[in-house]
């Protein structure tokens, strides 16, 4: 018997990031901010929360290591990397002028004390809310007998694991992996090969992920086989070649199926 190694990813795979962002921004907007058009405001705070987040003297190290200007928005980034403090200072006023920014731009001035007190608001309501992808669960509960499991997820160390913690990962893997603990990102393959390493030498390892740029370029890069997630938020370069690609993840099964993954897998 063979036990091969499935690398997962964790935002927009197996627990839901811009999803719930964008949810929280439509209710905190219908329910006030600015009622008479939510979508209009949560496109115009996007554009603007991106643009700010590309702004910061330290996006260059948020891009290799994977913070998205939606964790921008909530994550409290600690820890004692360099480069961890110096987001973590600058977080709060990049939270604030966002609001004050968007609001703005739809002609509705918001003094400062106003933005911090959304800012707050929306923190709060982040923190309390983890959302399975739907079939996550099923998956894993699946997947668990027959292979090595193992999470691999580019962030900022403290919120990822309040995220796994959040939603009570931690007993689903055997390892995790997570790109600010170790300097690299995906797609880089030395993150990869880190996270590979926690296991038997020689282990086939194959990766599961939403992500085009950073988890199937990223199995690309390390040699890996890869399964991409399409969750219709971004195509497939032409030049990536995953060995499937699923729109649900109860359609995983069949695939490691298909390519000979369950021969040999340790019976159940």
């Amino acid at each position: 018997m063979v036990r091969r190694l499935i690398l997962l990813d964790l935002d927009d795979t197996l627990i839901y990031q811009e999803r719930v962002n964008r949810d929280i921004l439509f209710a905190m907007a219908a329910e006030g901010v600015f009622p008479e058009n939510p979508d209009l405001f949560v496109q115009t705070f996007s554009a603007v929360a991106r643009q700010l987040w590309e702004d910061l003297p330290t996006f260059p190290w948020t891009r290799k290591i994977g913070i998205s200007w939606g964790e921008g928005l909530w994550g409290e980034f600690q820890g004692s990397d360099a480069n961890l403090k110096s987001l973590s200072r600058l977080a709060a006023n990049y939270r604030v002028v966002v609001w004050q920014e968007t609001l703005d731009r739809l002609a509705r001035p918001l003094a400062s004390t106003q933005a911090q007190t959304y800012a707050q608001i929306f923190t709060e309501k982040r923190r309390s809310r983890v959302v399975w992808v739907d079939g996550a669960k099923e998956l894993l509960a699946w997947l668990r007998p027959r292979f090595y499991l193992g999470l691999l997820t580019n962030g900022a160390p403290d919120l990822q694991r309040f995220k796994i913690r959040a939603a009570g990962l931690e007993s689903w893997f055997d390892s995790l992996t997570i790109s600010g603990d170790h300097g690299i990102g995906k797609p880089s393959a030395g993150i990869f090969q880190i996270a590979v390493s926690s296991f038997p030498q020689g282990t086939p390892a194959l990766m599961i992920g939403n992500s085009p740029a950073s988890d199937i370029q990223g199995a690309a890069n390390a040699q890996l086989p890869s399964i991409w997630f399409d969750i219709k938020e971004t195509l497939l370069p032409a030049h990536l070649q995953p060995v499937a690609v699923v729109e649900h993840l109860d359609q995983v099964p069949r695939v490691l199926q298909q390519i000979g993954w369950l021969d040999d897998a340790p019976a159940t």
